[in-house]
């Protein structure tokens, strides 16, 4: 895997979690301020995303660790 593919992957995954985290801010910060600022729908809304964008990530993750067990392997059937 390049460098380049690295710095890709890496960028691809800031996404989700930005999302994610940002949700999760938002949510907290709003609640902290005022609990009653948001309804419950608001806060099932807000996980939800936040859930959906860590699922990404979790795809991402074990995309990306079988690419390298794939590189893995013909070094490993070499020995």
């Amino acid at each position: 895997m390049s460098a380049k593919d690295e710095r890709k992957f890496m960028h691809d995954l800031s996404n989700p979690i930005a999302i994610a985290q940002g949700n999760i801010k938002l949510t907290l910060r709003k609640l902290k301020k005022d609990p009653n600022s948001l309804t419950i729908e608001q806060i099932v809304e807000r996980l939800g995303k936040a859930s959906e964008a860590f699922d990404r990530v979790s795809e991402m993750m074990s995309s990306r660790r079988q690419i390298l067990l794939d590189q893995e392997e013909p070094e490993s059937q070499a020995s």
